[in-house]
C-alpha cells in the first residue's frame, strides 16, 4: 500500500498552473492565428456567443470524461495512471465502439498537429529569409531550390505554392521536435507552463500593434455572411481540449479541484480568445471574407506582410515568430504522445507484437509528417482546419464525451445494482 502512494506521488505532479496551461495550451495552436477573421466578418456580438456557447459545452465535456474515469470500478480517486480517452471507451462500449472512436480521436489529434506542422514550417522558411536572405527546398521538378523573397498575407510561403518535398523551414520543425517527442507528457509541464507565458506576452504585443491603425468602422455589432461556414472550423478548434482531459487527470496532484481548473481555463480562453479575434479586427485590413470558400485570414502573415509600411514589421516578427516557437511547436509531439498513448494502451496486439508496435510509432510520430507536405507552401491549410474541426474534431470533443458519460452513468447504477445484490 505505502509503495502504491508513494509511486502515484511520484507519478502526480501537476498543479493547478500545470492543468491550466496543459488545457488552455490543448486549445491554443493553429486557429488562433485565424480568429481575427471571425470578429472581422461576423462582427463582436457573434463570436463571443459563440465562444461563450462552445466554453460551456467544452468545460461539460471534460467534466462528464472525468465523471466517466471515475466510474471505472477502483478509480474514484484517479488511482490508475494508464486510463486515457480512447481506453474510456474500449472499457464502456468494446472492441467495434473502440475502432470507431479511435479513428475520431486519431483524425482529431493528428489533425491538429499537420495544421501546426504547416504553420510551423512557413514561419520557419521566413524566418530564414529575414536572418540568411534564403530558403532552400526539394522540388520534384526542379531539384534543390532556393528563394528569397518573404511571404506575405496572399502567400504566407516563401516558395509561394510552389509544390516541394521538403524545405528547411520543415526541417527545422522536425529536429525541435524531436527532444520532445521523445520524452513523457508529466516533462512536458513546464514548457506548457513557459508557453502560456510567452503566448500572454504576443498577445499584449498583437494587441498594441492594433492600437496603431484602430478604426471602430471594421468590426459591426452583428454582421452576417455567407461565410459563416468557414468560420465555424476555427471556433471549434480553439475550445476542443476534452481529449486531452484524461492525460492531464493522470497526472495532476491530489489536492488540485477539476471543476474549478476547468471552468477557470474556459473563462480565460473567451476573454483570451476576444483579445486576440477583436483588436487585430479593429486594427487591420483583409481579414474578411466574403465567401464560403475563402479561407480564413492567417493573422501571422498580415503581421509580417512587407508590403505594409504602418507596421512595427521588425517587433512583429519577432514576437509572431516566437509565437510559433513557443506556442503552437510545443503542441506538435503533445499531439504525437497522447496519440500513440491513445492507441498503444487499447489494443493488446500492439502490446504483444513488436512490428505491430513500430507501426503504430510510424502512424503516430512519422505520417503527420508526410501528410503535411502537400499543404506546405500553399494556403490550403486553412481549408484544411475548418474541414477537419467539423469532421473530426468537433465530434471527437463535444460529442463522444457526453456518449461515454452516459454510458459511464449506466454501468455505474447496473454495477452498483449487482454489488447489493
Amino acid at each position: 500500500m505505502g509503495n502504491t502512494v508513494k509511486r502515484l506521488q511520484d507519478l502526480k505532479t501537476v498543479g493547478l498552473m500545470g492543468g491550466i496551461c496543459l488545457l488552455f495550451n490543448a486549445m491554443t495552436g493553429p486557429a488562433i492565428p485565424y480568429t481575427a477573421s471571425i470578429f472581422a466578418t461576423l462582427g463582436f456580438v457573434i463570436p463571443f456567443l459563440l465562444f461563450s456557447i462552445f466554453a460551456v459545452i467544452s468545460a461539460f465535456s471534460v467534466l462528464f470524461i472525468i465523471e466517466a474515469m471515475q466510474a471505472i470500478p477502483g478509480n474514484k480517486y484517479f488511482q490508475g495512471t494508464n486510463i486515457e480517452f480512447a481506453t474510456l471507451v474500449n472499457f464502456y462500449f468494446g472492441p467495434t465502439g473502440h475502432a470507431i472512436a479511435q479513428l475520431f480521436l486519431y483524425g482529431a489529434i493528428q489533425s491538429q498537429a499537420l495544421q501546426s506542422i504547416v504553420l510551423c514550417a512557413q514561419s520557419f522558411d521566413n524566418m530564414l529569409v529575414d536572418i540568411f536572405r534564403k530558403t532552400c527546398g526539394l522540388s520534384l521538378k526542379s531539384g534543390f531550390v532556393c528563394v528569397d523573397t518573404l511571404g506575405d498575407a496572399i502567400s504566407p510561403s516563401p516558395f509561394n505554392g510552389a509544390p516541394l518535398v521538403f524545405s528547411i523551414g520543415l526541417l527545422i520543425v522536425l529536429v525541435l521536435c524531436i527532444p520532445l517527442a521523445a520524452s513523457k507528457l508529466d516533462d512536458n509541464i513546464s514548457v506548457q507552463i513557459v508557453a502560456f507565458c510567452v503566448t500572454m506576452l504576443v498577445v499584449t504585443e498583437w494587441s498594441i500593434e492594433s492600437l496603431f491603425d484602430f478604426s471602430k468602422s471594421r468590426v459591426q455589432p452583428l454582421a452576417f455572411s455567407p461565410a459563416f461556414g468557414v468560420l465555424i472550423g476555427p471556433i471549434i478548434l480553439n475550445f476542443a481540449c476534452a481529449v486531452w482531459a484524461p492525460s492531464w487527470v493522470n497526472l495532476k496532484k491530489k489536492n488540485i479541484n477539476t471543476q474549478r481548473t476547468v471552468w477557470m481555463t474556459m473563462a480565460m480562453a473567451v476573454a483570451i480568445f476576444g483579445v486576440i479575434g477583436l483588436f487585430p479586427a479593429l486594427g487591420f485590413d483583409n481579414l474578411r471574407i466574403f465567401k464560403l470558400t475563402d479561407s480564413p485570414a492567417n493573422l501571422v502573415s498580415i503581421l509580417t506582410d512587407p508590403t505594409n509600411t504602418k507596421l512595427h514589421l521588425a517587433l512583429n516578427k519577432v514576437f509572431c515568430y516566437v509565437f510559433v516557437v513557443s506556442t503552437i511547436l510545443p503542441s506538435i509531439p503533445m499531439c504525437f504522445i497522447v496519440s500513440e498513448s491513445n492507441v498503444s494502451q487499447n489494443f493488446e496486439i500492439v502490446k504483444q507484437n513488436t512490428l505491430v508496435r513500430y507501426a503504430v510509432m510510424f502512424i503516430c510520430y512519422a505520417l503527420p509528417w508526410i501528410l503535411s507536405v502537400p499543404m506546405l507552401t500553399n494556403t490550403s491549410v486553412g481549408s484544411f482546419m475548418n474541414f477537419t474541426s467539423i469532421l473530426l474534431t468537433g465530434p471527437a470533443n463535444f460529442i463522444l464525451p457526453f456518449i461515454i458519460y452516459l454510458r459511464a452513468a449506466e454501468f455505474r447504477k447496473e454495477y452498483n445494482k449487482n454489488r447489493c445484490t
